[in-house]
């Protein structure tokens, strides 16, 4: 027998003896590796020796043979004897003198990192060479000469007996040893020996495959090796508790061991290709098993560690791991750090949903933990189907991504498998019912081990077969003859799987239990004892408890109802346990299937019987229709369930639209962690289970009787489409709820009343849609719909049916929604489209008649709408919106019916031309560049035909919608047909040789030519230009005709530069994201950056280069003019490109131009130079004007910037834009005043000043477009007046003081008001607060004589300037007030002269006196709000907006006061409700302004002021009405007070005393007024935000104001949002209690609330807070129970039922 030390060698050569290591990587290796030192290989001399020079000995139990080393043997060995005196010899084992067992060859491992002793076994001299001797007692150091050495510590007594050089001698190269449970590692060689500290000095063998990678030879495998025992033991107990585990898995059927290949395979790679698998599946399907199975196979590459699930019930995986039976002295992190534990690890825990019916169901999370903190680890779980659901339900947040795998019960080909070794399976698998249960692999092993006696022919139901099942698998009757003792183990085990399931505890222990009894049970697998004590149970399997539990079912139902007739005390008697409650639904399926209708008589006995609980019944009908044969018990009980107006019809429907829906945990992997919670809103569940399509075959046959139901069944069938997968197929019962909905819709169209009512218009219109997507199934019936819609059949019978087909036909043209209209119907769909979308003008007699008939008068709107300017009808502007290829259904047809499609687009195109060039759409327009010039161009084709084509700017940029506003149907369709050529052009460069490439040719084909030559108009041609730029092969020559166009080209020029204009705003119609993610795609596609000219450029590089030449040369033989297109043809021309230089990944390449356009190009660039430099100085101004960080922010590079603003003044070619010299000039008055030099100052001061003057005197129309100055330029001038104010002599102050007052009163709509204003408030507040003071008086004294300012504009009948469109756009849109000039004498005929005098005398005065007060420095005692007769109170907020909300100046707290009197007195002389005396603006701007002013004042100003703004809402008397404008004021204030909080936290202290005075309002008069607002109902305040800081303390003070009333549904959103972590749980109670008496029955109330039990169960110390009070738990409960029943919430019931199943809970 071979040992590890048989593989210690000799090495000879001439000067001596050496010892080695034999090594063998396999078994199945044809080499052996000999390591050894370097010394022994090489010579003194340094030369190394022949192979003849060199043996290897090996001495064995018949002494020592000797292998001289052969020619073709490999030497190899390190560079020099001081850092790697290695060497390797390789040889063939066949040459050998002995037989090694190389499987018990000692592995060559990495030297350990932890404490560990050493041996070293060599041949030394003292023993003459001839005899192996070890040196133990050996400890590594930490001291290094060089990285590979050892160093090892010797207390071994052989080495103080003999010098170093007897150990040298003999020992050198022999192996270091590691001993690791009695198995030895190699982990280094003995080199040398130190005699004065007894050191021997060794080396590693990482060296080794260096060497051999220098002969590229394969690589050795050196081992990381564990040598803790404390790990080394938690190891062992790993694999022990794996191996138990494992060995309870029954993997076969009877002797039949079945591979499941396809399946296997499958979970074999959802296991290596991620991080977290879960298989599913029935009880008994043989998930575990077919995990086993892999896991073997997996032994090699992955460390398994297998657990049961119960074995989690502990505290944490701490605690899991310290206590029996594993009994860690060391964390699982230390074990699993070990690198015994190298390779990948797969944990495995099966049965996993043991650990959700324990008190540490948390637990889990420790190990999905894990995962996130390990790259090497993967969890398997396996999991029944109903648990997984749970399972994700409870740790929904931290699942991490993973595939759904449920495995499949056996098929048919599997069963005959079987079959062939138990032929009696053939004759049970007969029965349907015996089928399904034989398809589960743990009853059929079970069914396969039964005596042939046994089986009998009466075993027809599945109840029947688990009797036999009882009696001989677990009662033993095959091998136990006493029928007592079979008894005994019947009730022993039955009380086991009670105890368990009522406890919800892993294992449960029985007292009085014989220890016979369950030894044998044991024996039998039937029970599992708890592995660690032994003296606790579970079942062995799932199914087993089943058994149990339906037979504990079926024994109190034959006790209390067979015999008394009493279903009360049968239910208290199974008890409300979760298991019990699953074994229930299995039974009551059974009894279904029994059909013996004792079902029917407990469902019907159950719902009768008024002392039963509701729950009872509606878990009753819960478990019907979740069961197998929900179809039998609908059919056999339809009279029952149709009585009393259909009373449990109706409660079906509601329990099965509840109880029946899921998650869709697809979306969880698409979902950020903190988003996940949203697959359970009701939005986002799923229909599951059989009963659906029970339902809907069941209302399918009795459609006549349920007519008075239909709401209810449209609302059921809406939920069950949200199963219906996008791109799959429909399932069996879709055609049965296609014809439901043909039938609903035909009645409801017909006028038949549904006795329900009608269904609410939303549910009507997703019908429709609904209906569309099944249209395969009633294509004839749905088309009659749509004609009849589209004929207008009985639509003015009915507005509701009228509503309805016009949702019908808006539908059919919605590209979205009708795509399987377009597929089924494309003639009708092209039909309605012509009739709906095109527009013919009334004929003059048509326009007559209308005159005649009006009601109103002769009139006729003659102005033409942008619609109608193109041919479309108005109603067309709001349903394409924004246009996309996708919006209307051109694509659609273009797929399904190209041919008549594009007839249908060429008509449509052509009717919009000629409409077009029949209006005046652009004419003269301004605004437009380029101008919309309209021309006509002709095409040549290469047959000589001529083609007319209407051309403009419009015409051309249509399909891209980027020129102006323009019908979005007309856009959409030229996109579609862009969109369909680019598909198709992919499609037939991918497939280029089958049937249907042909069809797609034909089709690009009859589309290029159609549009080319049979439209009147460029629209198609652009899109023609546009597909060739990306499929240029297949556009080929038939794109050359519009090459030969001039005019094209400059189009095409204009259409890429607007590029940047294809925008993809966001639809407002249903699958808004969807639509903006298409339309954004669709507009960035790669070639929209090309052009024509790329188009000729790209041609001419391939075969139709000379015809490409030939179009240019014909060009510039026409000896062009126009510079930009002498610019363009040299662009294009191939010809005339040069290489300039070689770049990075390229040429860098320029066109030869000639020289007079090389000229303008030089002129040009000079140009550029010098407005980039004065560019780049008001680009830096520009950015100090926003203080915003610039580069290099001192006065010398200022001073820099201002010579160059000085030195472009004169330079004509540097535009108005690029130089902007009152910018730096302001910038250095505002930033570097006092550094200025005496000419920078004056030159500042001169430069702001002319710009203020200018703008105060001259440009008094504001023309932006010719003013002077630029905006930037003008705002930063007034932000700096007064700084040049305060620091003026008193002279130029007084005229600064006036021209400011001036501006403040004439001209505060203008933009740099606001800069101005800014200035004030943050200067002059400061340095001249009476000033400011005066402002505000005189801004509201000018406010009582304003009016005359209008009076005499009225009266002068003024005349402006001559005006351009821009200054009539910007009158008109702002509203101008003219300046009046004292000076000014009106002409011509003036009907009021002598009232213009008068006027203008009074006005002139006036505004002396407020001018002469300004310049006397007058300060007001008091500022009066007068008396207004028109809107002139505007002035009293413009003279707010210099007020400051911090103020301190009682003049100022009184001001605030007065405007808010004169807003409420204005609202109660404001008798429209709908009118706004007071602009909404202006109101916006109080609210912010007094909300700031009440947060930022003293409590007792603050208090005052807000009582004037609520207290008149709690007078005695006074009613609050829906259209009170000073209650949605006041509410706006409010909210206000509440955003300004937001924005600066540190304002708490008078926020909270503003609500406390509130809340004491409220509470003390019950009048819960502004109750949304005291309740943070608030738009600002966002619902995924949990938790905020300022309602930290405030659970008591909102409590007691909940509770007494407050606004129900705003309670619910304060606590869903964020009052969430402040208030709850005890917030549970609260909403508890208020919903005993209402319930606001809103989708907003449903969502709060569903949202709050959404976070407080998945919020673990939440939810163990109300699950550890009784109180709480209840109310969480009364919660749930009320959005069940009044929301029909499956939510909520989802979410209960995982709730009620929780241990601890009664």
């Amino acid at each position: 027998m071979t040992a590890e030390k048989d593989f210690i060698v000799r090495i000879e050569n001439p000067q001596g003896f050496s010892s080695g290591l034999i090594y063998s990587p396999a078994g199945q290796s044809e080499e052996a590796y000999v390591f050894t030192a370097r010394h022994a290989l090489v010579g003194d001399n340094g030369i190394a020796w022949d192979c003849n020079e060199l043996s290897v000995g090996f001495l064995t139990d018949n002494g020592w043979s000797e292998y001289k080393l052969h020619d073709g043997d490999v030497i190899l060995f390190g560079e020099n004897n001081a850092s790697e005196d290695i060497g390797v010899l390789i040889v063939k084992k066949q040459f050998l003198p002995v037989s090694l067992n190389y499987d018990k060859c000692p592995e060559i491992c990495l030297v350990p990192a932890k404490v560990h002793e050493l041996e070293i076994t060599g041949f030394p001299k003292v023993v003459l060479n001839q005899l192996k001797r070890t040196l133990h007692h050996l400890m590594p150091l930490k001291d290094r000469d060089y990285e590979r050495q050892i160093q090892i510590e010797v207390s071994d007594p052989l080495t103080g007996e003999y010098n170093d050089d007897n150990l040298v001698e003999g020992y050198s190269g022999s192996p270091v040893f590691v001993k690791v449970n009695d198995r030895y590692f190699c982990c280094g060689l003995f080199l040398a020996y130190e005699t004065k500290n007894k050191r021997i000095l060794g080396i590693d063998l990482s060296l080794v495959n260096d060497l051999l990678a220098s002969r590229s030879l394969p690589l050795l495998s050196l081992l990381q090796i564990e040598t803790d025992p404390t790990v080394l033991e938690a190891a062992e107990k790993l694999n022990e508790n794996s191996f138990r585990v494992l060995s309870r898995i029954r993997d076969s059927v009877g002797k039949v061991n079945l591979p499941r290949t396809e399946i296997s395979a499958a979970a074999l790679e959802v296991i290596k290709n991620g991080k977290l698998a879960i298989f599913t599946g029935k009880p008994g399907s043989g998930k575990s098993a077919m995990v086993k199975k892999i896991l073997d196979g997996l032994k090699s590459d992955f460390e398994i560690f297998a657990f049961q699930g119960e074995q989690l019930d502990k505290k944490s995986i701490e605690e899991i791991f310290a206590d029996k039976p594993f009994c860690f002295g060391i964390s699982l992190s230390e074990v699993l750090d070990s690198p015994q534990f190298g390779k990948k690890k797969i944990f495995l825990i099966d049965s996993i949903e043991k650990i959700l019916e324990t008190d540490n169901a948390e637990t889990i999370l420790d190990f999905f933990e894990l995962l996130f903190k390990r790259e090497n680890i993967t969890l398997v779980f396996t999991c029944r189907s109903y648990a997984a659901e749970h399972l994700k339900i409870r740790f929904l947040r931290q699942f991490p991504a993973f595939p759904d795998f449920d495995v499949p019960a056996l098929d048919a080909a599997e069963l005959e498998c079987i079959a062939e070794s138990y032929p009696m399976l053939r004759t049970l698998a007969k029965n349907k019912s015996l089928l399904k249960v034989l398809q589960i692999p743990f009853n059929l092993d079970k069914a396969v081990s039964l005596p042939q006696n046994s089986v009998k022919d009466d075993i027809d139901t599945e109840a029947r077969f688990k009797q036999i099942m009882w009696e001989y698998v677990i009662e033993g009757r095959e091998k136990e003859s006493d029928p007592r003792k079979r008894q005994l183990r019947g009730e022993t085990f039955m009380e086991i799987a009670l105890k368990r399931a009522s406890a919800m505890s892993a294992y449960a222990t029985v007292e009085h239990a014989r220890a016979d009894i369950l030894h044998e049970l044991t024996a039998d697998h039937i029970i599992d004892p708890e592995p660690v004590y032994r003296r606790s149970f579970a079942a062995a399997h799932d199914i087993y408890e089943d058994w149990a539990l339906t037979r504990h079912i079926d024994s109190n139902y034959l006790q209390y109802i067979a015999e008394e007739d009493n279903y009360g005390a049968f239910y208290d008697a199974i008890g409300t346990a979760p298991a019990v409650r699953r074994a229930f639904r299995i039974w009551i399926s059974e009894k279904i299937q029994a059909m013996d209708g004792s079902a029917g008589q407990l469902v019907k006995s159950t719902l009768n019987d008024s002392a039963i609980q509701n729950y009872w019944k509606d878990e009753i009908l819960v478990a019907v229709m979740q069961s197998h044969y929900s179809s039998d018990f609908l059919r056999e009980n339809k009279d029952f369930l149709f009585l009393d107006q259909f009373k449990y019809f109706i409660r079906i429907i509601f329990l099965v639209r509840v109880s029946c829906q899921k998650p869709d945990f697809s979306l969880l992997n698409a979902l950020d962690v903190d988003k996940r919670t949203q697959v359970y809103h009701n939005i986002n569940l799923v229909p599951y289970g059989e009963v659906w399509a029970n339902l809907i075959e069941f209302i399918f046959l009795n459609l006549n009787l349920l007519q008075p139901q239909m709401r209810l069944i449209l609302s059921m069938l809406l939920q069950w489409e949200k199963g219906l997968k996008k791109n799959g197929p429909f399932p069996a019962e879709a055609e049965h709820a296609a014809k439901i909905l043909i039938w609903f819709y035909s009645n409801f169209t017909s006028g038949v009343p549904s006795g329900q009512g009608r269904a609410k218009t939303e549910n009507l219109e997703n019908g429709i849609l609904m209906l569309f997507r099944l249209s395969d199934f009633v294509k004839d019936e749905l088309k009659s719909l749509i004609e009849d819609a589209f004929r207008n059949k009985n639509r003015d019978a009915d507005f509701e049916i009228g509503n309805l087909y016009d949702k019908i036909l808006e539908y059919a043209l919605d590209g979205y929604e009708g795509q399987k209209i377009c597929k089924n119907y494309p003639e009708l769909v092209l039909e309605i489209a012509e009739s709906k979308w095109f527009y013919y003008p009334p004929t003059p007699e048509q326009i007559a008649e209308m005159k005649r008939q009006s009601i109103l008068g002769p009139y006729h709107r003659s102005m033409m709408h942008t619609e109608q300017d193109f041919g479309f009808r108005r109603s067309t502007e709001r349903h394409y919106s924004p246009g996309s290829p996708y919006e209307t259904p051109i694509l659609n047809l273009l797929l399904y019916s190209p041919f008549a499609t594009v007839d249908f687009l060429v008509k449509l195109f052509n009717h919009a031309a000629d409409s077009y060039i029949k209006s005046d759409f652009g004419r003269d327009n301004e605004f437009l560049h380029p101008a919309d010039h309209r021309s006509q161009i002709t095409v040549i084709m290469d047959d000589g035909r001529e083609i007319k084509q209407h051309a403009s700017p419009s015409l051309w940029m249509m399909f891209r919608g980027t020129y102006f506003n323009s019908p979005d149907v007309l856009k959409s369709c030229l996109m579609a047909a862009e969109c369909y050529l680019l598909q198709i052009g992919r499609d037939i460069k991918e497939n280029k040789h089958d049937q249907y490439t042909k069809f797609l040719k034909a089709s690009w084909d009859y589309t290029f030519e159609a549009f080319l030559t049979r439209c009147n108009s460029v629209m198609g041609s652009a899109v023609l230009i546009s597909v060739a730029n990306e499929h240029m092969d297949l556009a080929g020559r038939r794109i050359f005709p519009l090459l030969k166009i001039r005019e094209i080209y400059h189009l095409d020029f204009h259409r890429c530069l607007k590029e940047s204009e294809a925008y993809s705003p966001l639809s407002y119609k249903k699958h808004r994201q969807l639509r903006h993610l298409q339309l954004q795609n669709f507009q960035t596609l790669k070639h929209r950056s090309k052009s024509i000219e790329d188009l000729v450029i790209n041609l001419s590089l391939g075969e139709f280069q000379t015809e490409i030449f030939g179009i240019i040369d014909n060009f510039n033989l026409e000896n062009p003019t126009d510079q930009n297109w002498r610019f363009a043809l040299a662009r294009i021309d191939r010809r005339k490109l040069r290489i300039v230089k070689e770049v990075e990944n390229g040429y860098l390449l320029e066109t030869q131009l000639e020289d007079d356009l090389q000229k303008v190009v030089e002129e040009n660039k000079t140009k550029q130079e010098e407005n980039h430099t004065v560019s780049y100085a008001a680009y830096w101004c520009m950015q100090k004007f926003k203080h915003e960080t610039v580069e290099e922010d001192s006065y010398e590079k200022w001073s820099e910037f201002h010579k160059i603003s000085v030195d472009a003044q004169d330079n004509k070619n540097i535009s108005k834009m690029h130089n902007q010299p009152v910018l730096v000039a302001a910038m250095g008055i505002r930033d570097f005043y006092r550094s200025l030099s005496a000419a920078e100052r004056e030159w500042c001061e001169t430069k702001v000043n002319e710009l203020f003057k200018y703008e105060l005197f001259e440009n008094r129309l504001m023309d932006f477009t010719n003013s002077k100055y630029t905006v930037y330029e003008t705002e930063a001038a007034f932000s700096v007046v007064p700084i040049l104010m305060l620091k003026s002599d008193e002279t130029q102050k007084k005229m600064y003081k006036q021209n400011i007052l001036y501006y403040l009163t004439h001209f505060h709509q203008r933009s740099e008001h606001n800069s101005l204003r800014a200035s004030i408030n943050s200067y002059l507040w400061k340095h001249d607060p009476g000033f400011v003071l005066n402002c505000i008086f005189c801004i509201v004294e000018y406010s009582k004589f304003s009016h005359l300012k209008h009076r005499l504009e009225h009266l002068s009948g003024y005349k402006s300037y001559k005006r351009n469109l821009f200054s009539i756009i910007k009158t008109a849109h702002y509203r101008i007030r003219l300046k009046i000039n004292p000076h000014y004498k009106p002409k011509g005929r003036i009907a009021g002269h002598i009232k213009y005098n008068d006027a203008l005398k009074q006005y002139s005065a006036a505004i002396d006196a407020i001018m002469n007060r300004v310049a006397k420095e007058e300060t007001p005692v008091q500022i009066a709000i007068p008396e207004y007769q028109s809107n002139a109170g505007d002035w009293l907020f413009e003279a707010l907006k210099l007020v400051p909300a911090e103020t301190e100046l009682k003049i100022l707290r009184d001001y605030f006061k007065n405007v808010l009197s004169f807003i409420f007195e204005t609202f109660a002389k404001d008798s429209d409700p709908y009118d706004d005396t007071i602009h909404h603006t202006l109101q916006q701007f109080f609210q912010e302004k007094f909300a700031l002013f009440l947060l930022s004042q003293p409590e007792d100003t603050a208090i005052e002021n807000f009582k004037a703004l609520i207290d008149w809402a709690y007078a005695d008397g006074v009613k609050i009405f829906y259209s009170d404008k000073r209650y949605d004021f006041t509410v706006k204030c409010l909210e206000e007070v509440v955003n300004q909080f937001l924005n600066d936290e540190s304002k708490a202290a008078n926020f909270w005393i503003l609500w406390s005075y509130l809340s004491h309002k409220i509470l003390t008069a019950k009048m819960f007024i502004f109750d949304k607002a005291f309740l943070f109902n608030h738009r600002i305040l966002s619902l995924t935000q949990l938790d905020w800081n300022p309602l930290k303390n405030k659970k008591h003070f909102f409590e007691t104001f909940i509770l007494q009333g407050g606004d129900l549904e705003s309670s619910g959103r304060l606590t869903a949002g964020i009052g969430f972590e402040e208030l709850m749980p005890d917030a549970v109670s609260w909403l508890a209690e208020r919903i005993k008496k209402e319930w606001p029955g809103n989708k907003d109330w449903d969502f709060y609330l569903e949202k709050i039990i959404i976070q407080t169960y998945y919020d673990g110390r939440m939810r163990r807070e109300i699950t550890a009070s009784a109180r709480l738990r209840n109310d969480f409960i009364a919660l749930l129970d009320k959005l069940i029943d009044q929301s029909a919430s499956s939510t909520a019931y989802i979410i209960r039922e995982d709730f009620i199943s929780s241990k601890g809970l009664p």
